[in-house]
């Protein structure tokens, strides 16, 4: 079931942020998964290019001596790296790291945000398309991870049929 341990990361903040903040449509997706013998990929690494440029990655570290996950978004002038096991820290770059970035708006959960839209007490902190995104990430996740013996990446089923 490659991909399914990378599969529990599609409303992880990691792979929304990464949705949310590049705004853009996926190019490829090329996931790289193992199993170790399990029904699920313990450890993956996933690059993501976008048509717009922007490059992510997602490294999903279950079995190594620092367990963990990260989200490296690049940018033309800079990149964030973000804890993928629970948002507990976040780090800017420019040309060096920003000891205390500047992180604008209220820190609230994606659930949080969601009741106080219903409730009119604020916008919603992600579209449509953010979700379209990510579910074709997901997707693509799934059908590299499972071609990656060939070494072939999968692109979005849009991008694909354009």
């Amino acid at each position: 079931m490659a991909g399914a341990h990378a599969h529990r990361f599609k409303n992880h903040p990691d792979v929304r942020l990464v949705c949310r903040s590049v705004e853009s449509d996926i190019k490829q997706v090329f996931a790289v998964c193992a199993n170790l013998g399990t029904p699920v990929d313990i450890n993956a690494t996933i690059p993501i290019p976008f048509t717009n440029g922007a490059t992510a990655g997602i490294t999903i570290s279950g079995n190594c001596v620092s367990f963990g996950a990260s989200l490296t978004s690049v940018f033309e002038r800079g990149r964030i790296e973000v804890d993928g096991w629970g948002g507990s820290w976040i780090r800017v770059f420019e040309r060096e790291q920003i000891k205390y970035p500047v992180i604008p708006g209220k820190a609230q959960s994606p659930n949080d945000n969601f009741i106080d839209a219903v409730l009119g007490r604020a916008e919603p902190c992600t579209t449509a398309r953010n979700g379209i995104i990510q579910s074709e990430l997901m997707d693509a996740i799934y059908a590299s991870a499972a071609s990656a013996a060939s070494g072939r990446p999968a692109q979005p089923v849009r991008a694909a049929h354009a």
